[in-house]
């Protein structure tokens, strides 16, 4: 029999039933906890890689719809949402913030339509980090820069 230390003269048993009932944190999916300005997410909250959402319309009939409206309404609004992930039955939940994505003609550095499901940190997860800021590329010099690291790449390639 499992027990739980209350104090130390009390025990609380749990048959094996009440385990595995404590240890359900319910069915495996994605459920959406609500929604937070896109600014709250900082980028040193990534802890592990993240996972790339699609709808699949042959598991839920007009999922692809449902999903889309979200998606548009989160684009809009500039916000993400937070969500709890169960991979399988009896897992721990972890807390997901989901970046909605979409498609677009001009900018090439964009993925397909859908959310970046980057994982959040616990409390114990996190730290401070000391990282100076690093430049970034003004608008203007992109297609340069582009062509300029094509031109690097080329010319490292070897001719085996």
């Amino acid at each position: 029999r499992t027990y739980f230390e209350y104090t130390e003269k009390v025990k609380v048993y749990f048959t094996k039933a009440e385990m595995n009932e404590i240890k359900d944190f319910g069915s495996p999916g994605i459920k959406l906890m609500g929604f937070k300005p896109r600014e709250s997410l900082r980028w040193e909250y990534n802890v592990k890689p993240a996972l790339f959402a699609r709808p699949d319309d042959s598991q839920v009939k007009g999922s692809t719809t449902a999903f889309l409206a979200l998606l548009e309404e989160m684009i809009s609004l500039k916000k993400i949402g937070i969500a709890q992930v169960i991979y399988r039955k009896c897992s721990v939940p972890k807390f997901a913030a989901l970046f909605p994505v979409k498609e677009s003609d001009e900018d090439h550095w964009e993925d397909k339509t859908g959310f970046y499901m980057i994982f959040l940190p616990y409390s114990d997860d996190y730290r401070a980090l000391d990282i100076d800021a690093q430049p970034i590329a003004e608008e203007s010099e992109i297609p340069g820069l582009v062509s300029s690291t094509r031109k690097l790449v080329r010319s490292l390639k070897t001719t085996d």
